[in-house]
């Protein structure tokens, strides 16, 4: 037997819907060869329908309650049930099941990772891996020295406001420069490090036309020299004994410098982002700076306009081809990767889109076209550049976590948790709207999860609830869920059980809520969280088209959601050696593909054993 190797590419968020449309009208050539050549099926995720249970249910075949990441956040027992950490869900030592990369090396095979979420720290011992923490979230890398961010004139959604004065102290400005103005731009970075400054010169003629960055007040020793529209150089940045990594673009910059906006990319070290640690510095000097946060979001925020987040996604797709050229020239076994550009867009887009969504508008239903239809080509390079390095003895499998869906109706779950009389509330001394901990009984847990926590006490910090009403309690915040309707009429929750009922759901273990609440489809969670109760005021709210919140979601609907332009199924496409030629799996017959079922499906091409804690089942159907 030929030693087969297999290749996972994981497209977060791509949906079945789109990439069948964008397939057939031929945008995307190199997944739709892998379709027509190979085996192709929908799929089923887990719930909640999210990243980082996905993805580990993807590299373990195991369901949530095996492998503990039961949600976007993570509760611990014990703690005040309004404390969750997103970091656990990201976190590869918090995972509790066997990985598909560690089973193979168990099995002397060689893996390779890159930008696959929740698999840092690296537990390989002879493969390599870049990053892979990827948290989706602006600014939460446990990797990066900083997020991006911009630096404006004009007050932006978390831009840093700078303000101009006239420019005093510079050597060797240019005697023809009748505007001169400066600024400082200071760049805090995580680890308690002292900020990266740099002195900034806003200078033209007879109207400001460019900015110099330096170090210094010379503007004879720019580090960047930009007019509007250009980025710098990538600049290396001394930071005690290492070096960081940025580069900036001038986004906007009026003749008066009324306007002035400066976008800085995500801030990496040289170091410290793979397994083996050298493996950083090479990766830099042969391809450049590395950035693993690629999004809309600074679009979203007004810091750019949408081009220039696309250059970056542009920017970290070559990137990513080029190391895994570069680390695939040594014999391996498994290669997994993962990009989020699409998910990122769909959040944004996908309302504009399709006319279920209140923010639909017909005027921006072609451009918002456009934008999706540009995302999936850009993933469609992304699969096609690492094709290429697929030889006869490579199985290849593209496929997504999940899916997204329009959201018709936002629902924030403390106001209504407190007009039932499960959460009870005080103002504190200075005004503010605090929770009375000693009489409220339940909370709902935060936007990413599906749980609902009953306030017990001797189990719970501040529990008030006494454990011979554990199960009245629990009932109440069932059948408060179970009746909730919004001013439709329309019934708000599709699944409603006690946690010993949502084991069906592989929600099992002690990192689930005391009740498991999915959500009918169109409805949402309220992106507040509970944080602000001057904002959580109102149960029912519609999706703001002008608001940061997101107008589609996939995470509090079931998997089988869908309309006509979306769903919230993920999909699974292979090829290559070992896979089936020209088949589509018959729904109606077998039903779809499970993320369980990827991990032993890919042991099983590399004839090792299945990971320890899976529970899918091999796709025989895909296989020759």
């Amino acid at each position: 037997m030929r030693k087969r190797k297999v290749m996972l590419v994981g497209l977060d968020g791509a949906m079945p819907t789109l990439i069948e449309k964008f397939c057939a009208d031929g945008d995307m050539p190199n997944l739709s060869k892998l379709i027509k050549t190979g085996a192709y099926s929908r799929m089923l995720s887990q719930i909640p329908v999210a990243t980082p249970i996905n993805w580990a249910s993807i590299s373990t075949g195991a369901p949530p309650g095996a492998h503990n990441i039961t949600g976007f956040w993570n509760h611990v027992t014990g703690e005040r049930i309004d404390r969750f950490y997103s970091k656990n869900a990201f976190t590869n030592t918090f995972i509790g099941a066997e990985r598909v990369w560690d089973t193979a090396e168990s099995c002397g095979k060689r893996s390779v990772l890159m930008k696959f979420p929740g698999s840092w720290p690296s537990s390989l011992k002879n493969g390599a891996q870049v990053d892979g923490y990827c948290i989706p979230s602006h600014g939460a890398s446990i990797l990066d020295e900083a997020g991006n961010g911009c630096h404006s004139i004009r007050p932006l959604h978390k831009a840093d406001v700078i303000s101009l004065s006239p420019a005093a102290g510079w050597k060797n400005i240019d005697q023809g420069l009748n505007c001169a103005a400066e600024t400082q731009i200071r760049i805090a970075l995580k680890k308690s490090q002292p900020p990266v400054t740099y002195q900034m010169l806003v200078c033209g003629k007879d109207r400001y036309e460019q900015i110099l960055l330096c170090r210094e007040k010379d503007a004879a020793k720019p580090v960047a020299r930009l007019k509007e529209g250009d980025w710098s150089d990538w600049i290396f940045e001394p930071a005690g004994d290492r070096r960081l990594t940025i580069r900036f673009k001038l986004t906007k910059l009026t003749e008066d410098a009324s306007d002035l906006r400066l976008y800085h990319s995500q801030v990496y070290a040289c170091d410290g982002f793979t397994s083996p640690g050298k493996l950083s510095g090479k990766l830099v000097e042969l391809f450049g700076p590395f950035i693993e946060f690629a999004t809309p979001h600074a679009w979203k925020y007004g810091w750019t306009d949408l081009d220039t987040c696309y250059e970056e996604a542009e920017y970290q797709i070559q990137w990513m081809c080029n190391a895994a050229q570069y680390l695939l020239s040594e014999p391996w076994d498994l290669f997994v990767t993962q990009m989020h550009w699409i998910d990122h867009v769909q959040h944004y887009f996908l309302p504009l889109a399709d006319p279920v969504s209140p923010l639909f508008d017909k005027a921006k239903e072609s451009a918002a076209w456009d934008t999706l239809r540009q995302a999936y080509i850009l993933a469609d390079k992304f699969v096609g550049g690492l094709m290429k390095l697929c030889d006869a003895d490579t199985a290849m499998l593209v496929l997504s976590d999940h899916g997204n869906i329009c959201d018709e109706c936002s629902v924030a779950l403390l106001p209504l948790f407190r007009e039932a009389g499960l959460i009870s509330t005080k103002k504190d001394q200075n005004g503010v709207t605090r929770i009375d901990w000693e009489h409220t009984l339940a909370y709902p847990g935060k936007p990413g999860n599906c749980d609902v926590y009953v306030n017990l006490r001797g189990r719970d910090e501040c529990g008030c609830v006494e454990p011979e009403d554990y199960i009245a309690v629990r009932d109440r915040v069932i059948s408060v869920l179970r009746e909730l309707k919004d001013p439709r009429g329309k019934a708000v929750f599709s699944v409603v059980v006690p946690k010993e009922d949502a084991q069906i759901y592989g929600l099992f273990g002690k990192y689930v809520g005391d009740v498991v609440a999915v959500y009918a489809q169109g409805f949402t969670w309220s992106g507040h969280g509970g944080e602000d109760w001057d904002r959580e005021d109102v149960v029912f709210a519609v999706p703001d088209a002008d608001g940061m919140d997101y107008g589609a979601h996939h995470g509090p609907a079931l998997p089988t959601a869908a309309t006509e332009v979306c769903s919230n199924m993920a999909f699974c496409a292979a090829g290559g050696a070992g896979i089936k030629k020209g088949y589509h799996r018959n729904l109606d017959l077998l039903g779809p593909v499970k993320v369980l079922d990827i991990a032993p499906t890919i042991c099983s091409l590399m004839d090792c054993r299945p990971p320890k804690q899976s529970q899918g089942a091999v796709l025989t159907d895909f296989l020759e």
